[in-house]
Order: C-alpha cells, then structure tokens, then sequence
C-alpha cells in the first residue's frame, strides 16, 4: 500500500542572506547600522570641533594683532609727546610731526591754556600716534613754558669785577631802547670798582655801587647751571662748533652760543641771541650783538660796537674765582655802546624757551 506525506512549502521565499550574520535585517544587521550613525554623528562632531578651534585661533589671532596695533599707536604716541618736550624751543605755533619709520608717527599739537605774561605760560600738548595700519591713540599732558630762564640784569653792563673806562667816547645807557620797562642802571657793580670817566654813563642811576651787584639776579648754582647748559640748552658749543654765521640764519632765530674758554669778537662774529662766555672776550671793532652776553671773566673793549640788550661780566667772581688779576677788570677803551633793550631780551627769551612737564598731567584721551 503507498502512503503519501504533505511537504510544508514557504509562500514567501526568504531573502537572500537572511539569519547571516552583519546582513540583511537580522539583529547583526540593525547593529552595524546603528554602529555608522554613530560614526558619522562623532565624524561631524570632530569637524565642528576643529572649525570651532580654528574660528577661536583666528579670533584670537585678531585681538593678538589689534592689540599690539594699540599698543604701537600708544607708544608712538608717548615718544612723540616726550620728544617735543625734550626738543622744541620758543612759543610753540602749530602742530609738529615725527616720523618712527616702521612704527609709524605721531603729531603733537600744542594749546595755550593759561598766559602767565612775563614768567611764562601754561600749555596743553596732545600727541597722535598712529600706526601704518591705521590704528592711532592720543595722549595728553600739561606743560609750562618758561620765560624767565635767563637772569634779568638789573643794568646795561653788570660787572662783579671793577670797570676801567678810558675816555669819555661811547656810551653805556640804562634808558630801555624798548621803551617798555622802567629805567634800568646805566652800570652796576662792586663797591669802589668804577675807574675813569662817567660822562657817557646814563641811568637810573647812572652808576649803581654795590657789595654784592649780583643779588637776586643770579646765583652761582644758576651761573654754573648756565655754563652747564642745563639752565639755558647750548645750540652751538664753540669749540667744537664754529661760530655760527648769522648772515645764514633766518632772522627769526635767537641761538644760544656758548664759548668754552675765551674768543675776540669781531665783525664777522656779529649777531644776536644769547652769549655765554666761560673766560675772558675780547670785542674788536665793528662787533654788534642783539640780545643778552654773559662773560664768566672780563672783557676788554677795543672799537667800534653796539651791544644792544644788556652785558654782564665777572660772573665767575660767584664761583670764587678771581676774574680781575692785573686789578682793572673790565677795560673799556672804544666807542662801544651798551643800551638796555628789553624787547631784545625779551625775543632771546621766548626763542629759547623750554617746556617742563607739570607732574601728574599726563594722561590717555580716549
């Protein structure tokens, strides 16, 4: 007898792969899938992260650049500022610029705040600095300019020697050739030193006697600052500097000479400014001066001249030294002329003038 089994058939194959292991739908499957999300997902987490520490490099890049861009504009700013101060002299008229090559540059402009007539005046300086890139900052301070540097001689010749005058030809007049100030002494100087005729002195007095014909005009620690070129700043220190040639000198410049030992002074030595003398100076003939002359020694006065402005000899008597040895100090032989001109010393002054920063004024303008 034949018996006949039923064979179960799927109505669905199943796919290809299906139950391995890593394919198709199974739970190895759904893992690897799982496994490449992840993968992807800390892929972009890592370039969002590196694109965030190179958006965090470069901006801190910026600030590092912009930063010392600042701080290049601020130091170029002070150097300016300290370099007009160290520098400039006389009234300052309008801005000035230096030039820091690669660091830039930086302009100071300078405002009178305060005119404090014959003593000085008071000033705002402000410095720009300013990078090539652009960038600038400005700084500020205080400033007084000072007019009354130089001594104010109480006479047409002051002399802390005697004063031998031969001859009655010349003249030595107190009388302001300005016409702004009080009438000054014709000569000023020590007891019993004046030797000769009195005929061509005028003043008020003619001539002032004196123990001591420098008190209250200048010190010997301001007559050795003077020599010393701290006082009043050297712009021609002869030697080394020849003396200078005024024919070349714009009109407007009052230099301050100072000779280092002694000098004849003759025509070709005439000029105006200040006049520093350390020794002895000899004036020749034809020998005219603007201004102020101050001789440490004596001087002997031979020709032709005119000092207009005020002369003052034997300043190294403060110093303790004897300036008169041959016990005639100041020779006066010529047919000199010493007035008493106080715009002169006035326009001497005001060339040379420095300013001196007034402490605690200094300050960053924001």
């Amino acid at each position: 007898m034949i018996r006949y089994e039923a064979i179960s058939v799927d109505a669905a194959p199943k796919s290809e792969g299906a139950g391995l292991p890593g394919l198709g739908g199974g739970p190895a499957g759904r893992e690897g899938g799982f496994a490449l999300l992840v993968a992807l997902l800390a892929l972009v987490g890592l370039t969002a992260l590196a694109t965030g520490g190179f958006l965090l490099a470069n901006s801190e890049r910026k600030t590092a650049t912009n930063y010392d861009q600042v701080v290049g504009a601020f130091s170029v700013a002070d150097a300016g500022l300290s370099q007009y101060l160290g520098t400039h002299r006389g009234i300052p008229s309008g801005s000035q610029t230096f030039s820091y090559g690669s660091r830039g540059s930086a302009t100071v402009t300078p405002h009178r705040v305060v005119d404090l007539g014959k003593t000085g005046s008071m000033w705002e300086l402000r410095s720009t600095g300013t990078t090539p890139s652009g960038t600038s900052r400005t700084v500020h301070t205080v400033a007084f300019l000072n007019l009354a540097m130089l001594p104010a001689p109480q006479g047409a010749l002051s002399s802390g020697t005697a004063v031998t005058k031969n001859g009655s030809s010349g003249s030595i007049d107190g009388n302001d050739g300005c016409g702004v100030e009080d009438t000054k002494a014709g000569v000023v100087l020590p007891s019993g030193g004046w030797s000769g005729s009195s005929k061509m002195v005028d003043g008020q007095p003619p001539i002032k006697q004196s123990s001591d014909p420098y008190a209250g005009v200048i010190s010997a620690a301001e007559w050795q600052s003077i020599l010393d070129g701290k006082r009043i700043p050297h712009q021609y220190n002869v030697p080394p500097d020849a003396f200078p040639n005024f024919d070349s000198l714009p009109s407007t410049e009052w230099p301050v000479v100072y000779v280092d030992g002694s000098i004849d002074l003759d025509s070709g030595k005439a000029g105006r400014g200040i006049l520093i003398v350390k020794d002895n100076a000899n004036f020749l003939g034809n020998w005219d001066w603007n201004g102020l002359v101050m001789v440490g020694g004596a001087i002997t006065d031979n020709g032709q001249g005119t000092i207009s402005g005020a002369v003052m000899t034997g300043l190294n008597t403060l110093l303790g030294q004897d300036v008169a040895a041959n016990d005639l100090g100041d020779v006066l032989n010529g047919t000199k002329r010493y007035g008493y001109h106080s715009c002169n010393l006035s326009a001497a002054a005001q060339a040379n003038a420095t300013l001196a920063q007034e402490p605690g004024t200094w300050s960053q303008v924001f």
